[in-house]
């Protein structure tokens, strides 16, 4: 996420609270101060932080790749395989090098970059996948 939290211990905000921070203060801090914001101190852009050489835009950008490295490989193991691995999205369609370091860290992975799994990129299209799971589910407008 660029500015919200991912993945938080519960401690954490009770420790906060503790602290004497109000709940505007959190709900301030996880949707608008974390992510790739909170991290890097500087940029929720990932262009941004690529072309900034600060240790803390540098560690976010690791920390980005990390998480979504674990992401998929939860995915697969509950998915219990791999077929492909589709990037889309901001990031996912228009970073090179995030794709490719994520398909480095993943080689590991049985099939990858050779028998049969295929790392692709697809444009999003929120409108149209809302609009399928609208008419899916029946709850398109009558009339």
């Amino acid at each position: 996420m660029g500015t919200r939290c991912g993945g938080i211990d519960p401690g954490v905000l009770i420790y906060l609270m503790r602290e004497g921070h109000s709940l505007n203060d959190l709900e301030k801090l996880l949707y608008h101060g974390s992510g790739l914001l909170g991290l890097s101190d500087f940029s929720n852009d990932m262009r941004d932080l690529f072309a900034d050489d600060r240790r803390e835009s540098l560690e976010a950008i690791d920390f980005f790749v990390a998480r979504l490295c674990e992401e998929i490989c939860r995915m697969v193991g509950t998915m219990g395989g791999l077929h492909n691995i589709v990037f889309s999205g901001g990031i996912g369609e228009n970073s090179a090098h995030i794709r490719d370091r994520v398909s480095r860290k993943l080689e590991c992975l049985p099939g990858l970059n050779g028998d049969g799994v295929e790392i692709m990129v697809r444009p999003a299209d929120e409108e149209r996948q809302l609009i399928a799971t609208t008419i899916f589910l029946g709850l398109e407008r009558p009339g």
